[in-house]
Protein backbone atom coordinates (compact mmCIF):
# COMPACT_ATOMS: atom_id res chain seq x y z
CA UNK A 1 0.00 0.00 0.00
CA UNK A 2 3.12 2.18 0.57
CA UNK A 3 3.84 2.33 -3.49
CA UNK A 4 0.87 4.19 -4.81
CA UNK A 5 1.45 6.65 -1.86
CA UNK A 6 4.93 7.16 -3.15
CA UNK A 7 3.92 7.46 -6.96
CA UNK A 8 0.90 9.71 -6.25
CA UNK A 9 3.29 12.18 -3.74
CA UNK A 10 6.02 12.51 -6.89
CA UNK A 11 3.24 13.10 -9.40
CA UNK A 12 1.98 15.50 -7.15
CA UNK A 13 5.23 17.11 -7.12
CA UNK A 14 6.06 17.39 -10.41
CA UNK A 15 2.70 18.77 -11.22
CA UNK A 16 3.80 21.57 -8.96
CA UNK A 17 7.31 22.16 -9.96
CA UNK A 18 6.95 21.34 -13.71
CA UNK A 19 8.04 24.97 -15.77
CA UNK A 20 4.80 26.93 -16.66
CA UNK A 21 4.73 26.54 -20.39
CA UNK A 22 3.47 29.88 -20.86
CA UNK A 23 5.95 31.62 -18.26
CA UNK A 24 6.33 35.26 -19.56
CA UNK A 25 2.75 35.14 -20.60
CA UNK A 26 0.34 36.26 -17.64
CA UNK A 27 -3.06 35.85 -17.88
CA UNK A 28 -4.94 38.46 -16.62
CA UNK A 29 -8.70 38.78 -15.17
CA UNK A 30 -11.30 39.49 -17.85
CA UNK A 31 -11.20 43.16 -19.15
CA UNK A 32 -11.03 45.06 -22.57
CA UNK A 33 -7.93 45.31 -24.87
CA UNK A 34 -8.77 48.17 -28.13
CA UNK A 35 -6.77 46.12 -30.27
CA UNK A 36 -5.07 47.31 -32.88
CA UNK A 37 -6.61 51.18 -31.85
CA UNK A 38 -3.45 52.66 -33.32
CA UNK A 39 -0.96 51.47 -36.18
CA UNK A 40 2.73 52.43 -35.58
CA UNK A 41 5.05 53.10 -38.60
CA UNK A 42 7.61 50.71 -37.83
CA UNK A 43 8.47 48.00 -34.81
CA UNK A 44 10.91 45.87 -33.35
CA UNK A 45 9.93 42.73 -31.74
CA UNK A 46 12.61 40.36 -29.99
CA UNK A 47 11.02 36.80 -29.43
CA UNK A 48 12.24 33.96 -27.19
CA UNK A 49 11.33 31.21 -29.59
CA UNK A 50 10.36 27.96 -28.32
CA UNK A 51 10.43 24.67 -30.40
CA UNK A 52 8.87 21.37 -28.62
CA UNK A 53 10.29 18.51 -30.77
CA UNK A 54 10.92 14.83 -30.31
CA UNK A 55 14.44 15.58 -28.80
CA UNK A 56 12.50 18.14 -25.99
CA UNK A 57 12.58 21.68 -25.67
CA UNK A 58 14.79 24.11 -28.00
CA UNK A 59 14.66 27.54 -27.25
CA UNK A 60 16.45 30.45 -30.18
CA UNK A 61 15.67 33.80 -30.12
CA UNK A 62 14.16 36.23 -33.03
CA UNK A 63 14.52 39.56 -33.89
CA UNK A 64 11.55 41.14 -36.29
CA UNK A 65 12.14 44.48 -37.43
CA UNK A 66 9.17 46.17 -40.00
CA UNK A 67 8.81 49.36 -41.63
CA UNK A 68 5.64 49.32 -43.01
CA UNK A 69 4.42 48.74 -45.30
CA UNK A 70 6.62 47.07 -47.47
CA UNK A 71 10.04 46.67 -45.50
CA UNK A 72 10.46 43.64 -43.32
CA UNK A 73 14.03 42.09 -41.44
CA UNK A 74 13.77 38.52 -39.37
CA UNK A 75 17.01 37.23 -37.98
CA UNK A 76 17.08 34.14 -36.13
CA UNK A 77 19.90 33.48 -33.75
CA UNK A 78 21.16 31.11 -32.04
CA UNK A 79 20.41 30.57 -27.94
CA UNK A 80 18.11 32.38 -25.68
CA UNK A 81 17.41 36.35 -26.16
CA UNK A 82 19.37 38.19 -26.75
CA UNK A 83 20.61 35.59 -29.11
CA UNK A 84 23.97 33.84 -30.07
CA UNK A 85 25.27 33.90 -33.71
CA UNK A 86 22.99 34.18 -36.91
CA UNK A 87 21.11 30.79 -38.22
CA UNK A 88 19.41 33.21 -40.58
CA UNK A 89 18.27 36.02 -41.85
CA UNK A 90 15.42 37.18 -43.89
CA UNK A 91 14.38 40.59 -45.98
CA UNK A 92 11.52 41.56 -47.97
CA UNK A 93 11.17 44.82 -49.68
CA UNK A 94 8.47 46.45 -52.05
CA UNK A 95 9.50 43.92 -54.71
CA UNK A 96 12.69 41.65 -53.35
CA UNK A 97 12.89 39.26 -51.08
CA UNK A 98 16.51 37.96 -49.47
CA UNK A 99 17.39 35.31 -47.85
CA UNK A 100 20.56 33.38 -46.04
CA UNK A 101 23.59 34.45 -43.98
CA UNK A 102 26.44 36.16 -45.72
CA UNK A 103 25.84 35.08 -49.33
CA UNK A 104 22.45 35.11 -49.43
CA UNK A 105 19.72 34.22 -52.33
CA UNK A 106 17.52 37.64 -54.02
CA UNK A 107 14.13 37.39 -55.85
CA UNK A 108 12.40 40.23 -57.31
CA UNK A 109 8.85 39.24 -55.96
CA UNK A 110 5.16 41.00 -56.49
CA UNK A 111 4.84 44.28 -54.45
CA UNK A 112 3.29 43.07 -51.03
CA UNK A 113 3.00 43.79 -47.61
CA UNK A 114 6.47 43.26 -45.64
CA UNK A 115 6.86 39.45 -45.28
CA UNK A 116 7.14 39.74 -41.83
CA UNK A 117 4.16 41.92 -40.48
CA UNK A 118 1.10 40.44 -39.62
CA UNK A 119 -2.33 42.69 -40.02
CA UNK A 120 -4.63 40.37 -38.65
CA UNK A 121 -6.66 43.12 -37.09
CA UNK A 122 -7.63 44.23 -40.72
CA UNK A 123 -9.81 41.77 -41.05
CA UNK A 124 -10.96 40.44 -37.61
CA UNK A 125 -14.22 41.10 -37.51
CA UNK A 126 -15.06 39.01 -40.74
CA UNK A 127 -12.56 36.77 -39.25
CA UNK A 128 -14.86 36.31 -36.25
CA UNK A 129 -18.18 36.03 -37.99
CA UNK A 130 -16.67 33.10 -41.11
CA UNK A 131 -15.51 30.99 -38.10
CA UNK A 132 -12.05 30.85 -38.66
CA UNK A 133 -10.86 33.66 -35.76
CA UNK A 134 -12.35 33.48 -31.85
CA UNK A 135 -11.98 35.65 -29.22
CA UNK A 136 -9.90 34.48 -25.86
CA UNK A 137 -8.56 35.57 -22.73
CA UNK A 138 -6.77 38.76 -22.23
CA UNK A 139 -2.85 38.71 -20.70
CA UNK A 140 -0.14 40.63 -20.27
CA UNK A 141 3.27 39.91 -22.69
CA UNK A 142 6.78 42.24 -22.25
CA UNK A 143 4.46 44.74 -19.67
CA UNK A 144 1.94 45.08 -22.43
CA UNK A 145 -1.67 43.92 -22.17
CA UNK A 146 -3.08 41.77 -25.49
CA UNK A 147 -6.01 39.71 -26.47
CA UNK A 148 -5.69 36.24 -27.31
CA UNK A 149 -7.35 35.20 -31.03
CA UNK A 150 -7.35 31.80 -31.65
CA UNK A 151 -6.88 31.49 -35.71
CA UNK A 152 -7.72 28.34 -38.37
CA UNK A 153 -4.16 27.79 -38.97
CA UNK A 154 -0.26 27.59 -38.13
CA UNK A 155 2.96 29.32 -39.17
CA UNK A 156 3.37 29.02 -43.03
CA UNK A 157 0.02 28.71 -43.54
CA UNK A 158 -1.24 30.78 -46.25
CA UNK A 159 -4.92 31.36 -45.53
CA UNK A 160 -7.19 30.81 -42.31
CA UNK A 161 -9.59 27.85 -41.77
CA UNK A 162 -12.24 26.68 -40.12
CA UNK A 163 -11.85 26.17 -36.17
CA UNK A 164 -14.90 23.95 -36.57
CA UNK A 165 -13.22 20.64 -35.80
CA UNK A 166 -9.67 21.48 -36.53
CA UNK A 167 -6.72 19.81 -34.75
CA UNK A 168 -4.44 22.61 -35.21
CA UNK A 169 -4.37 26.36 -34.84
CA UNK A 170 -2.43 29.01 -33.46
CA UNK A 171 -3.27 31.68 -30.57
CA UNK A 172 -2.15 34.67 -31.14
CA UNK A 173 -1.87 37.55 -28.50
CA UNK A 174 -2.60 40.92 -30.33
CA UNK A 175 -1.82 44.20 -28.09
CA UNK A 176 -3.03 47.72 -28.89
CA UNK A 177 -0.47 48.51 -31.61
CA UNK A 178 -1.99 44.96 -33.16
CA UNK A 179 1.43 43.79 -32.63
CA UNK A 180 2.00 39.64 -31.84
CA UNK A 181 3.21 39.52 -28.55
CA UNK A 182 2.91 35.81 -28.32
CA UNK A 183 2.08 32.93 -31.18
CA UNK A 184 1.28 29.42 -29.96
CA UNK A 185 0.78 26.86 -31.80
CA UNK A 186 -1.05 23.60 -31.43
CA UNK A 187 -1.24 20.25 -32.71
CA UNK A 188 -3.88 17.79 -31.34
CA UNK A 189 -4.30 19.33 -28.53
CA UNK A 190 -0.46 19.74 -27.79
CA UNK A 191 1.92 22.95 -27.39
CA UNK A 192 4.10 22.41 -30.15
CA UNK A 193 5.86 26.08 -30.74
CA UNK A 194 5.84 29.35 -29.14
CA UNK A 195 7.16 32.66 -30.02
CA UNK A 196 7.18 35.25 -26.90
CA UNK A 197 7.65 39.05 -26.89
CA UNK A 198 10.52 40.03 -24.98
CA UNK A 199 11.28 43.02 -26.31
CA UNK A 200 8.93 45.57 -28.34
CA UNK A 201 9.79 48.71 -29.51
CA UNK A 202 7.59 50.93 -31.88
CA UNK A 203 8.76 53.47 -34.25
CA UNK A 204 12.42 52.73 -34.00
CA UNK A 205 15.00 54.58 -35.61
CA UNK A 206 15.77 52.88 -38.75
CA UNK A 207 18.84 53.53 -41.58
CA UNK A 208 16.51 55.62 -44.69
CA UNK A 209 17.98 53.16 -47.41
CA UNK A 210 16.01 50.24 -48.07
CA UNK A 211 16.30 46.83 -46.36
CA UNK A 212 17.23 44.78 -49.54
CA UNK A 213 17.33 46.55 -53.21
CA UNK A 214 19.86 43.86 -55.21
CA UNK A 215 19.20 42.79 -58.45
CA UNK A 216 18.20 39.08 -57.99
CA UNK A 217 20.79 36.36 -57.61
CA UNK A 218 18.90 33.95 -60.74
CA UNK A 219 17.50 34.99 -63.63
CA UNK A 220 13.63 34.90 -64.44
CA UNK A 221 14.19 31.47 -66.52
CA UNK A 222 15.84 30.08 -63.09
CA UNK A 223 13.03 31.24 -60.62
CA UNK A 224 14.53 34.37 -59.83
CA UNK A 225 11.89 36.92 -61.33
CA UNK A 226 11.42 40.30 -62.92
CA UNK A 227 10.02 43.56 -61.48
CA UNK A 228 10.49 46.46 -64.13
CA UNK A 229 8.82 49.90 -63.33
CA UNK A 230 6.23 51.49 -66.00
CA UNK A 231 4.83 54.29 -66.54
CA UNK A 232 1.55 55.08 -64.71
CA UNK A 233 -0.88 55.41 -67.89
CA UNK A 234 0.64 52.55 -70.43
CA UNK A 235 -1.06 49.27 -70.46
CA UNK A 236 -0.66 46.29 -72.30
CA UNK A 237 -2.52 45.18 -74.72
CA UNK A 238 -5.89 43.54 -74.38
CA UNK A 239 -8.49 44.20 -72.26
CA UNK A 240 -7.27 46.57 -68.39
CA UNK A 241 -9.00 47.30 -65.50
CA UNK A 242 -8.29 50.51 -63.58
CA UNK A 243 -10.15 52.29 -60.11
CA UNK A 244 -12.69 54.71 -61.34
CA UNK A 245 -12.41 55.89 -57.38
CA UNK A 246 -9.18 55.70 -55.46
CA UNK A 247 -9.78 54.78 -51.68
CA UNK A 248 -9.58 58.44 -50.33
CA UNK A 249 -6.57 58.94 -48.49
CA UNK A 250 -4.57 56.86 -51.04
CA UNK A 251 -1.13 57.61 -53.01
CA UNK A 252 -0.41 56.14 -56.29
CA UNK A 253 2.92 55.68 -55.98
CA UNK A 254 3.81 52.91 -58.94
CA UNK A 255 2.84 50.78 -61.76
CA UNK A 256 4.93 47.52 -62.57
CA UNK A 257 5.34 44.85 -64.95
CA UNK A 258 6.31 41.87 -63.09
CA UNK A 259 7.10 38.26 -63.65
CA UNK A 260 6.99 36.28 -60.65
CA UNK A 261 9.52 33.64 -58.83
CA UNK A 262 8.56 30.59 -61.20
CA UNK A 263 9.86 27.82 -62.97
CA UNK A 264 9.10 25.60 -65.76
CA UNK A 265 9.37 27.78 -68.51
CA UNK A 266 10.80 24.73 -70.47
CA UNK A 267 8.24 21.94 -69.23
CA UNK A 268 5.48 21.34 -71.55
CA UNK A 269 3.35 20.25 -68.41
CA UNK A 270 4.29 23.41 -66.27
CA UNK A 271 4.70 25.95 -69.31
CA UNK A 272 0.52 26.78 -69.50
CA UNK A 273 0.74 28.18 -66.01
CA UNK A 274 3.36 30.36 -66.23
CA UNK A 275 2.43 33.89 -65.15
CA UNK A 276 2.50 37.66 -65.78
CA UNK A 277 0.85 40.77 -64.36
CA UNK A 278 0.83 44.53 -64.09
CA UNK A 279 0.59 45.80 -60.34
CA UNK A 280 -0.65 48.72 -59.28
CA UNK A 281 0.78 50.16 -56.05
CA UNK A 282 -1.77 52.57 -53.66
CA UNK A 283 0.02 53.60 -50.20
CA UNK A 284 -2.10 55.43 -47.31
CA UNK A 285 1.10 56.07 -43.49
CA UNK A 286 1.27 52.08 -43.15
CA UNK A 287 -1.32 50.94 -45.33
CA UNK A 288 -1.44 49.16 -48.85
CA UNK A 289 -3.83 48.80 -51.41
CA UNK A 290 -2.55 46.10 -54.94
CA UNK A 291 -3.90 45.60 -57.78
CA UNK A 292 -2.65 42.58 -59.89
CA UNK A 293 -4.03 41.64 -63.56
CA UNK A 294 -2.43 39.50 -65.98
CA UNK A 295 -2.75 36.07 -67.27
CA UNK A 296 -1.16 32.66 -68.12
CA UNK A 297 2.00 32.16 -70.46
CA UNK A 298 -0.32 29.49 -73.11
CA UNK A 299 -3.84 30.04 -71.29
CA UNK A 300 -3.22 27.66 -68.10
CA UNK A 301 -5.41 28.59 -65.70
CA UNK A 302 -3.57 31.04 -63.41
CA UNK A 303 -4.71 29.68 -59.58
CA UNK A 304 -7.09 26.77 -57.97
CA UNK A 305 -9.41 27.87 -55.66
CA UNK A 306 -8.68 27.68 -52.19
CA UNK A 307 -10.27 25.51 -49.52
CA UNK A 308 -10.49 28.46 -47.41
CA UNK A 309 -11.93 31.10 -50.02
CA UNK A 310 -15.06 32.67 -49.01
CA UNK A 311 -17.02 33.02 -52.21
CA UNK A 312 -17.68 36.62 -53.30
CA UNK A 313 -19.74 38.86 -56.08
CA UNK A 314 -17.14 41.00 -57.70
CA UNK A 315 -19.23 42.68 -59.92
CA UNK A 316 -17.99 43.27 -63.99
CA UNK A 317 -15.25 40.77 -62.56
CA UNK A 318 -17.67 37.83 -61.88
CA UNK A 319 -17.22 35.41 -59.30
CA UNK A 320 -14.41 35.06 -56.95
CA UNK A 321 -12.98 34.36 -53.44
CA UNK A 322 -11.81 36.33 -50.62
CA UNK A 323 -8.65 34.90 -48.70
CA UNK A 324 -7.89 35.91 -44.72
CA UNK A 325 -4.00 35.83 -44.86
CA UNK A 326 -1.72 36.77 -42.08
CA UNK A 327 -0.58 39.90 -44.16
CA UNK A 328 -4.19 40.89 -44.92
CA UNK A 329 -7.33 40.29 -47.09
CA UNK A 330 -6.93 38.99 -50.60
CA UNK A 331 -10.14 38.90 -53.57
CA UNK A 332 -9.24 37.55 -56.42
CA UNK A 333 -10.56 36.51 -59.61
CA UNK A 334 -10.49 34.16 -63.02
CA UNK A 335 -11.69 35.79 -65.66
CA UNK A 336 -10.98 32.85 -68.55
CA UNK A 337 -8.70 32.65 -70.86
CA UNK A 338 -5.59 32.30 -68.14
CA UNK A 339 -6.20 35.83 -67.21
CA UNK A 340 -6.71 37.01 -63.58
CA UNK A 341 -6.77 39.75 -61.17
CA UNK A 342 -6.31 40.27 -57.50
CA UNK A 343 -6.98 42.94 -55.07
CA UNK A 344 -5.10 42.69 -51.68
CA UNK A 345 -3.35 44.67 -49.18
CA UNK A 346 -3.88 45.88 -45.64
CA UNK A 347 -7.64 47.27 -45.85
CA UNK A 348 -10.65 45.74 -44.42
CA UNK A 349 -11.99 42.90 -46.45
CA UNK A 350 -15.39 45.20 -47.36
CA UNK A 351 -12.84 47.56 -48.89
CA UNK A 352 -11.12 45.29 -50.59
CA UNK A 353 -14.06 44.05 -52.12
CA UNK A 354 -15.21 47.93 -52.30
CA UNK A 355 -11.99 48.17 -54.42
CA UNK A 356 -12.48 45.25 -57.17
CA UNK A 357 -16.14 46.55 -57.78
CA UNK A 358 -14.87 50.15 -58.28
CA UNK A 359 -12.47 48.92 -61.12
CA UNK A 360 -13.57 49.32 -64.41
CA UNK A 361 -12.75 47.95 -67.68
CA UNK A 362 -10.43 49.91 -70.14
CA UNK A 363 -8.71 49.04 -73.63
CA UNK A 364 -4.88 48.29 -73.70
CA UNK A 365 -2.26 49.92 -75.17
CA UNK A 366 1.53 49.19 -74.62
CA UNK A 367 4.02 49.10 -71.62
CA UNK A 368 6.82 52.04 -71.59
CA UNK A 369 9.23 50.60 -69.39
CA UNK A 370 10.84 53.40 -66.99
CA UNK A 371 14.09 52.12 -66.47
CA UNK A 372 15.51 51.44 -70.26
Amino acid sequence: MVVPVLVAAGVGAYVLTRPDPRAGSERLPDGSVAVASRTPDAYEIVYRVEDHGPDGLIVSTERVTVRRPFESRTEALEGEPPGGEPIGVQESALSRFATGVGERAVFAIPPSVAAADRRIDRFLGRALDEGVAEERERRRVAGRDCRIVRVGATPGARTLGTLDGANAWTEVCLDEAGLVLEEVVFEDGRMRSRKLAVEVGESPDLPPAPFVDEDPTLGVREGGGLVRPVAADSRPPGTFWELGEVPSGFEHIGRFAVVPPQTGFDDPMARPRITASVVDVWTRGADVLLIDQGGTLEGGQAFDDDPNGIRVDGGQLGDGELLLTPQGAESRFLLGGGDFVRVYGTLSPEEIIGAALALEEREGGEREYLDE
